[in-house]
């Protein structure tokens, strides 16, 4: 009898996921990329939560793909990458069937050659991208100052208007999420020049009074006038970039009117949750609790601290799934630290060097071993290069230390090149299946670890080559045991 009603919950629930696929229009991704040396892509998808996921596509040997899913439940942005390309910020919802081609061989070739076929919306992508490489503008916002920063976002604001106009003011049209994806490409538009204007103001490189007076010549008034509408969620650039960036001027507001203040993680989500309300409250409140367990925890003792520390402001969160999430985040955070715990067996192995060679952890046991992970595209990374050359230099003549370079992240040709151009005398190995991202969490770079002469792990967040001091207390230590 117990089998049976087994039987029929588990048909239950079979009927349920059959019904539910059924109801939402698949979509439908075909097409091919030529030239990239990575044999898959992978397509970012969220939910109506705004929670991601990642789905991989196989390439075929000619680099054509077929993708078909139900998981993609609302419209939205999304790209299609892989560690030497990224196609960013196309459109994908329930029923479209896209055909994308072009040459892959770096990500500006694939910009210059990408066609995405099969819905309207899509035309604005592929026209800014054409004018975008047309003009070759280097030019970074973040480093213009005053009027010069505002005649950038007046010329960018002109620009995306017109591509509105044209894309999305279309009444005659066989794609139905087009006003849908206008209005999202509006908002986007809308804050990121906002956003821009808050973080000149931040980083003192636009004067307040300025910024405020051309907000409220550009800007839309009724987005001026409540910055916490529910719609505003759709906007990837409203919740990633301009709530961020508005919590920061907030709290930076508050410590210049009380210098004494501690601007703690506690003030922060306390600032969050009386004073950004709804929907856009719990989403910042969320982010700002999980990316602390990724970036900041790194031991045991300070991630127990944590979460007694948030749990009451977890249990405010009304967003079921956000609780969960964060619940989970801390479980994998558990799991991985206590795997990493100094004296812990350092997670194995096995790499292609520059040379064409393969490197497994075994080849340096019996030595202490300072393995950097950086990729070719970190600024940061490559600014610790003639520090850790001086620090190559004091050390390989002595056959007790190997110092090692792991690429995380990063396509085969960008590693090679930037290894041409920096030159490191020291092992270079790449990570090619991300198996060395995922067992070191490498989630932010440059990150260096330093495993004793057991293969063991000494330290898994081991001091910068630009410390230098530290880093020779710490490795002369390990040599000493």
């Amino acid at each position: 009898m117990k089998t049976k009603r087994i039987q029929l919950l588990f048909l239950s629930a079979f009927l349920i996921m059959y019904v539910s696929a059924q109801t939402t229009h698949p979509v439908l991704i075909e097409g091919r990329i030529t030239n990239t040396t990575e044999k898959q892509v992978t397509l970012f998808i969220a939910d109506e939560n705004g929670l991601g996921d990642i789905d991989t596509i196989p390439l075929q040997e000619d680099g054509s793909f077929r993708y078909l899913t139900y998981r993609i439940t609302i419209p939205q942005k999304t790209s299609l990458r892989n560690k030497d390309i990224q196609l960013n910020d196309f459109f994908i919802a329930p029923g479209y069937h896209l055909t994308i081609t072009g040459d892959g061989t770096d990500f500006l070739t694939l910009m210059k050659s990408a066609k995405i076929e099969g819905a309207e919306s899509n035309r604005y992508k592929l026209l800014h991208d054409s004018i975008m490489v047309a003009r070759m503008d280097r030019t970074q916002w973040y480093e213009l100052k005053g009027d010069s920063l505002l005649e950038y976002i007046r010329n960018q604001k002109h620009l995306t208007d017109s591509l509105e106009k044209v894309v999305f003011h279309k009444n005659d049209t066989t794609d139905p999420y087009l006003s849908y994806f206008g209005r999202m490409t509006y908002l986007n538009n809308q804050f990121q020049n906002l956003y821009f204007l808050l973080a000149a103001v931040t980083m003192k490189q636009l004067e307040e009074e300025k910024a405020c007076s051309f907000a409220l010549e550009t800007a839309d008034k009724t987005i001026l006038n409540n910055l916490f509408e529910e719609e505003y969620m759709i906007s990837d650039m409203y919740k990633t970039w301009f709530l961020s960036q508005y919590r920061t001027y907030l709290i930076n507001k508050d410590t210049e009117n009380n210098p004494e203040m501690e601007n703690t993680l506690l003030y922060r989500l306390e600032k969050v949750k009386t004073g950004f309300p709804g929907k856009a409250g719990e989403y910042v409140l969320f982010n700002l609790m999980g990316g602390n367990i990724d970036t900041n925890i790194r031991t045991l003792e300070q991630l127990n601290t944590y979460r007694s520390e948030v749990e009451p402001y977890i249990a405010s969160l009304s967003n079921e799934k956000y609780r969960q999430s964060l619940i989970s985040a801390f479980e994998e955070k558990e799991r991985f630290l206590k795997l990493t715990r100094v004296g812990q067996p350092a997670l194995g192995f096995s790499l292609k060097s520059s040379t064409g060679e393969t490197y497994s952890l075994e080849h340096f046991q019996g030595k202490v071993v300072y393995i950097d992970l950086w990729a070719s595209w970190c600024g940061p990374c490559r600014k610790e290069i003639p520090a850790l050359r001086a620090f190559y230099e004091k050390y390989k003549d002595d056959d007790r230390i190997e110092i090692v370079g792991i690429a995380v992240h990063d396509g085969y040709n960008d590693w090679k090149k930037a290894l041409e151009e920096d030159k490191p005398e020291w092992l270079q190995l790449h990570d090619a299946n991300g198996v060395v991202t995922q067992a070191y969490e490498a989630n932010a770079i440059p990150k260096y670890i330093l495993i004793d002469k057991k293969g063991n792990i000494a330290d898994m967040n081991a001091p910068s080559p630009g410390n230098r001091e530290t880093l020779v207390d710490k490795l002369n230590a390990e040599l000493n045991k």
